[in-house]
């Protein structure tokens, strides 16, 4: 039971730290039972997609388990990208003491989820085998591999701390209270049947072992579930293998040192004509408006998964219907970086086009620390010449709907720093992903296009 206890009690009042403590106890006893509830509810659902049945029975469940124990291969093991939700989790209004309800802006209605929804990241950096990102009961690190939910919490806030950072935020509406609550276990929770698949520390790509030390860690299912100390059971939705990372990343550009805008676009800008220093540290922006509805541009600017973020910027999910701080950001870049990528996606059927590049940008600051953000090309930056990587004077413009906020701006354009949290941030490297293009098709009767 101690494991399911929230803890942190405001110990500057004794009577107030032991009601505290008597709840927290009350409640971890609840929740315990509740996890063995819901660890029998998953069993059942595993039994029922392996058996491919609407409706099993005990000894049928009992029967799966038993080999489910021993052969790994009926194992629904949790990749990069599994969708997660939590049992606390809801979109309903807030009670905060001493102020109005906090009642959520953002419309969920036309998401696919009827339920708030969150995605699992798990890292190359980490352990790979055969070239899948596997997900293991360490994946469990707040900010890194699960982020705070876009919802509010079911449970009340009884904390001193927590209350306090609520009431000091005036975005709470927009982007509720999961963040100021959410505190992580440290690892997942797998249920006791038999073998797991272990992933070995060292262990490259094709089971090549580096001179490291070795570990072995268990991988997680979807009958896995982690705790959250504000009182949440946090289990998966999807285990992310039908949502499998694109593709391998290609490099297909460095940032070249004392680089200059080509000047070669014949528009009227000053920077164009004049090859001034390319800016690898700004992005500008441009208006979501400014398309045609017969273009590729309009589409993927229009598509079921485009949306528009808290700052204003167009982006488009990852996986369709579920919203996430690494979803796909909508940019202009120049014409160099698709002539790049095309030479590594899968083209399109004959006398047809691909648009929509999906790309990786990575950025590392004064002191080597990297970051980086994913992103669809969803307008070309005009030239003459299809290998200009330096039509402008930045490498990449955000799409927008109107003008981006002021509190991610810089100097008139958007500043990587305040979106992406960093400090002296420089575009370094872009990778292309395997598969490349978002959509396909071509510019006859009117534009026809249709995801890739």
């Amino acid at each position: 039971m101690g494991k399911y206890l929230e803890g942190n009690y405001d110990s500057d009042n004794l009577a107030i730290s032991n009601r505290q403590r008597m709840n927290d106890e009350l409640e971890a006893w609840q929740i315990e039972r509740e996890a063995q509830k819901y660890q029998e509810t998953a069993k059942e659902s595993e039994a029922k997609r392996i058996l491919g049945e609407e409706q099993v029975s005990d000894a049928e469940i009992e029967k799966v388990f038993q080999e489910y124990a021993e052969e790994d291969k009926w194992r629904q093991y949790l990749v990069n990208g599994a969708v997660l939700t939590c049992n606390q989790a809801t979109w309903e209004p807030f009670k905060v003491p001493g102020q109005e309800n906090i009642v959520l802006e953002q419309n969920h209605i036309a998401d696919k989820y009827t339920f708030p929804v969150g995605v699992l990241k798990v890292f190359d950096d980490e352990m790979v085998i055969n070239g899948e990102l596997y997900a293991t009961v360490k994946d469990a690190v707040l900010g890194k591999n699960i982020f705070p939910f876009q919802c509010n919490c079911k449970k009340v806030v009884d904390r001193k701390d927590e209350l306090t950072k609520i009431k000091k935020d005036p975005n709470c509406n927009k982007h509720g209270v999961c963040r100021h609550l959410m505190k992580l276990n440290e690892e997942w929770e797998n249920l006791p049947l038999g073998k797991h698949l272990y992933k070995t520390k060292g262990a490259g790509i094709n089971g090549e072992v580096e001179n490291v030390k070795k570990e072995e860690i268990e991988c997680i299912t979807m009958t896995s579930m982690l705790f959250c100390k504000h009182g949440g059971l946090i289990t998966p939705v999807t285990s992310g293998q039908e949502n499998r990372r694109e593709g391998e990343l290609l490099i297909i550009y460095q940032a070249e040192a004392g680089a200059v805008v080509s000047g070669k676009s014949g528009e009227s800008g000053k920077a164009a004509q004049a090859g001034e220093v390319v800016k690898f540290d700004f992005s500008s922006y441009e208006s979501k408006n400014k398309f045609g509805s017969s273009t590729p541009n309009y589409y993927i600017l229009n598509h079921e998964d485009a949306y528009i973020d808290e700052n204003g910027l167009v982006r488009v999910s990852k996986i369709s219907g579920c919203k996430n701080e690494s979803d796909y950001y909508c940019v202009a870049m120049a014409p160099g970086f698709i002539t790049a990528a095309s030479k590594y996606c899968t083209p399109a059927e004959d006398g047809n086009i691909n648009f929509g590049y999906k790309l990786q940008i990575c950025l590392n600051d004064n002191k080597g620390n990297e970051y980086s953000m994913d992103v669809v090309v969803a307008d070309q930056k005009y030239s003459k010449d299809e290998n200009d990587f330096y039509p402008h004077n930045n490498l990449v413009e955000f799409i927008v709907d109107g003008n981006p906020q002021n509190d991610i701006c810089e100097g008139g354009n958007v500043s990587f720093d305040k979106l992406l949290g960093g400090n002296n941030l420089k575009i370094v490297e872009v990778y292309a992903y395997e598969d490349g293009a978002l959509i396909t098709g071509n510019y006859r009767n009117g534009g026809q296009w249709e995801d890739r």
